[in-house]
């Protein structure tokens, strides 16, 4: 096993790909790569999740320096060929997770992935057509509006104010881009193995990116791919990720014409948002607005949110680690059985409060929504825990997720990690 190795840049993004792996029965673990020794990390992996054939490293890396972030992806290449080496295993392939408004840095981790494979090409497809992210002629959109011009150009921490896939990646590294077209693409063109470079493949539905898939599949040269988690969800396919029975995490207590059982200790949905998108905001208001939820969940209200609009003003890390100390204040003063959070950067500082280094996807509740189950070194029993990034889901998101979420709550929750 672990003959595939996602490289994310952050939490959601991780989740949002790993769980492409498990829809065929593969199992697939998220591993959280912080300061610790990244062979470290791939060890415990092999160690805790044995039948994972997918390992997701999230790097962390989508807020640092170029060189920072390029350095985690060869460490991370690095570290899983030998792993597979000393185990007997196939050498690794690798699919470098890329966010899908082309935020962090795509050009120093896409040159650090080429150089450190030894591939002949990094075939990158940014777009996901399920969310309204396409890429045409080389330039990508939002909803039908160009990147630079979208809401992403005034992202708080990481505003993208170009919309052309190349020139955002020659910014960083001076490999040769090539684009490709969807004609292209359908037409089966030949990539050559000269020069090494990074090829960007347009795609604007999801057949296009299933076309891809299939073109890449074909081809002779030595590829890694790269993309966000739509085009990871062909990739499962291109790479015939092998079948592994019960590999994925289940949740029990889901049988609606049961009788109710006792309420458990762990009850409730608690919602953490510290994501800045108008599309998360919206949510939340909606959720407010419905009543199920309370802001800044009390003891007797089983469905809360905190958002980061009541925490202290300051820089976003600050912000992301006042609402992880005030969400796991919440929790360990009435654990929650669902724990849903908004933003990557959130995900990750309430994670690390919780001291949560392993988690494994269960099921897509919607697209880019991700439920897993996670064990807490602070928290008693596995929970639910339910990853977004900010610009995902429809308005009424929480509302929905409410009425699917409440019966279980009631019944009780048992997760099991496999």
């Amino acid at each position: 096993m672990g003959q595939y190795v996602v490289i994310a840049d952050d939490l959601t993004g991780a989740l949002d790909t790993a769980i492409q792996f498990t829809g065929g029965g593969a199992g697939a673990v998220v591993l959280r790569y912080r300061s610790e020794d990244v062979d470290a990390l791939l060890r415990r992996r092999r160690r805790l999740a044995p039948d994972a054939a997918v390992a997701v490293v999230d790097i962390a890396s989508r807020h640092l320096p170029p060189d920072q972030a390029a350095a985690r992806v060869q460490a991370t290449v690095a570290a899983a060929r030998t792993a597979n080496a000393t185990s007997g295993d196939a050498p690794p392939r690798f699919y470098k997770k890329t966010d899908s408004a082309l935020r962090g840095n795509i050009g120093a981790e896409l040159d650090a992935l080429l150089s450190a494979s030894g591939a002949d090409v990094v075939c990158f497809v940014p777009a996901h057509p399920a969310l309204g992210r396409t890429t045409v002629d080389g330039v990508h959109l939002i909803d039908g509006q160009p990147l630079g011009t979208s809401e992403f150009a005034r992202d708080a921490r990481q505003p993208v104010k170009l919309s052309s896939v190349p020139v955002i990646i020659s910014q960083q590294t001076t490999v040769p881009v090539q684009t490709i077209t969807t004609r292209q693409v359908y037409a089966g063109e030949t990539l050559q193995r000269v020069p090494r470079r990074i090829v960007v493949c347009d795609a604007a539905t999801v057949e296009d990116l299933r076309a891809a898939g299939r073109w890449l599949k074909g081809q002779e040269v030595r590829y890694e791919p790269a993309g966000c988690g739509g085009f990871a969800s062909e990739i499962s396919n291109v790479w015939d990720v092998a079948e592994v029975p019960d590999a994925t995490g289940t949740i029990e207590g889901a049988v609606t014409d049961e009788p109710e059982a006792p309420e458990c200790a762990s009850r409730g949905m608690l919602v953490v948002c510290g994501s800045r998108h108008r599309r998360s905001r919206d949510q939340v208001r909606a959720a407010l607005d419905s009543k199920t939820f309370t802001l800044n969940r009390t003891a007797d209200a089983r469905f809360g949110v905190i958002v980061s609009d009541n925490v202290p003003v300051g820089d976003p890390d600050s912000v992301a680690w006042s609402l992880a100390d005030t969400a796991l204040k919440h929790m360990r003063a009435d654990p929650p059985a669902v724990l849903t959070v908004f933003g990557g950067d959130t995900a990750a500082a309430v994670l690390d409060a919780m001291e949560v280094r392993t988690i494994r996807p269960v099921y897509e509740y919607d697209a880019g929504v991700v439920v897993s189950a996670i064990d807490s070194g602070v928290l008693p029993e596995t929970r639910l825990l339910v990853t977004k990034a900010g610009g995902f889901g429809g308005e009424r998101l929480l509302v929905e997720m409410h009425r699917q979420f409440e019966w279980l709550v009631r019944r009780g929750i048992r997760c099991t990690l496999r």
